[in-house]
């Protein structure tokens, strides 16, 4: 009795220690010695294995015969994947050499949730020309659910890494703008770290302008024993990352896919910019932007024999404006037009120059390192309709005000011109401003131009209840900007939280034109 129960007890280890993840009942579906790879191009993660059924606490395999299409999506659909791409049989070279029985074969699938629930023999009850060579191998493939076309990254310092607060995984310096650190990107609403396999300083550049910044530094160290805390393993994404060097941003890079996977602290993607002001240090200012809401947009001018002109936009593309912005110790051109379509207004004075030619656009720093037409001789050299327009990325901190939806007015109806609710990030919730407390001390022009809604109408805001919301309440207070800050998010600011808005919420107002335009 004593050798039976020490022989059950012995048995109880040995299986526990096999089966440490969950237990399985008969009828369950694994794929086994599985293979995984992800493809970028597709965005999709795929698993290739052999198909194993579990029976009375063991596994066995599934012979090939009659197997197909059918049976092959219920098994990818039970293991949650999507569909398979591909099934065959083990062959010469995948053969299992253990005792490992066929349990099931002759299978039949329409539709069914579980490859068990299909029309089968039974158990243990397999032809005897089944062999583990007929043992059947499929793949699947699931898709990311990542919106690629809008991947935005972000550099969290080191000091902010210092103070890093796992109890509500914020970073204490999250709204400040910094031009070195760690990479994040944003997939699906959280952030995850950009593996630092692959990484060199082509991608360094790319994420750099990305970011808003005319070029990079280097690639610097960072102690990985204060990345988090010792008992987290880091989640990173795009592992392998290789960039050419014309891409505009790092979703266009080569890399392994979107997978997110535990890592360690140990090699993880980071860069050092450089900023408008190193830039521009060295550099004589021969270029500027005005007509526009925020420094980094408007229409652009060269200085030529101590006088300002414009630019011609015939034939200007987006690379020219790449160059342009990085002349500028900006980043990457967001946007290109003339004048007359931009509310940048036309120019005076002289239409300097055009008809650009870059050759080695990646090395250029400045427009006049390209071939160009002779000053004062461009092709629309009459005209200042056609003076270029630009608008280029900066360093921002993460969004804390949004559009919230647009308000539909029946009183005023005027073309190209549309009033918007907003939001408020304040407290870790989304909260809209009372009207007559707040946003009136917001440029309504710039708020606007933030958000991309166009150009602000101050006088036509107005205050109204929202239907959508069961409760009125919002956000008292001010945020008070100078022209010194680059982006409301750094405007001085004093917010509280109320119960009810007695007046409604803010609605601003914002037109596809610039005011004057606006009849």
């Amino acid at each position: 009795m004593l050798l039976i129960l020490i022989s059950c007890i012995l048995q109880g280890i040995l299986f526990t220690n096999v089966h440490t993840v969950r237990s399985y009942v008969d009828g369950d579906v694994r794929l086994a010695d599985a293979q995984y790879r992800v493809s970028a191009y597709y965005n999709r993660q795929y698993v290739f294995g052999r198909v194993e059924v579990s029976f009375e606490s063991n596994w066995g395999t599934v012979c090939w015969n009659r197997w197909s299409f059918y049976e092959s999506r219920t098994v990818c659909t039970e293991i949650g994947y999507h569909r398979p791409s591909d099934w065959s049989t083990a062959g010469p070279n995948r053969i299992i050499q253990d005792d490992r029985v066929i349990l099931l074969d002759n299978l039949y699938c329409n539709g069914e949730d579980r490859l068990i629930d299909c029309r089968h023999n039974g158990y243990n009850n397999v032809r005897e020309r089944c062999t583990h060579y007929d043992d059947v191998w499929v793949e699947c493939y699931r898709d990311f659910p990542v919106h690629v076309s809008d991947l935005p990254i972000r550099l969290i310092s080191q000091q902010a890494i210092n103070a890093y607060n796992s109890q509500n995984n914020t970073y204490l310096n999250e709204n400040d703008v910094v031009h070195a650190g760690l990479i994040q990107a944003k997939l699906n609403g959280d952030w995850y770290y950009i593996s630092g396999v692959g990484w060199d300083l082509v991608d360094a550049r790319i994420s750099c302008r990305q970011l808003g910044y005319p070029d990079v530094n280097y690639i610097p160290e960072y102690d990985p024993e204060i990345a988090l805390s010792e008992d987290q393993l880091i989640q990173v994404t795009m592992e392998n990352l290789d960039c050419v060097s014309n891409e505009r941003e790092l979703k266009e890079c080569y890399h392994d896919g979107w997978l997110v996977s535990d890592y360690d602290v140990t090699n993880l993607a980071s860069v050092n910019c450089v900023t408008k002001e190193q830039f521009l240090s060295s550099k004589e200012t021969l270029f500027r932007l005005r007509g526009g809401s925020s420094y980094w947009e408007g229409r652009l001018e060269i200085l030529h024999e101590l006088s300002w002109g414009t630019i011609c936009s015939k034939d200007f593309t987006l690379t020219h404006a790449d160059i342009a912005c990085k002349s500028l110790g900006l980043g990457r051109a967001e946007e290109m037009f003339n004048t007359a379509s931009s509310g940048y207004g036309r120019g005076i004075g002289e239409i300097w120059i055009g008809d650009f030619d870059c050759s080695n656009p990646l090395s250029a720093d400045s427009l006049l390192d390209c071939d160009s037409s002779d000053w004062g001789y461009s092709t629309c050299r009459y005209d200042h309709a056609w003076d270029v327009g630009i608008k280029c990325q900066v360093p921002r901190p993460e969004r804390k005000i949004r559009m919230l939806r647009q308000y539909i007015s029946r009183q005023y109806t005027m073309p190209g011109v549309k009033f918007y609710y907003t939001e408020i990030y304040h407290e870790n919730t989304w909260s809209s401003p009372c009207c007559y407390s707040l946003l009136p001390r917001i440029s309504t022009n710039r708020l606007c131009r933030e958000l991309g809604l166009g150009f602000g109408l101050p006088y036509l805001s107005r205050c109204e209840t929202d239907p959508n919301k069961s409760q009125q309440s919002g956000l008292s207070g001010y945020i008070l900007c100078y022209k010194q800050e680059y982006f409301s998010e750094n405007c001085l600011s004093q917010l509280t939280k109320l119960d009810q808005c007695y007046y409604g919420y803010d609605v601003i107002a914002c037109a596809d034109r610039p005011p004057s335009a606006i009849q």
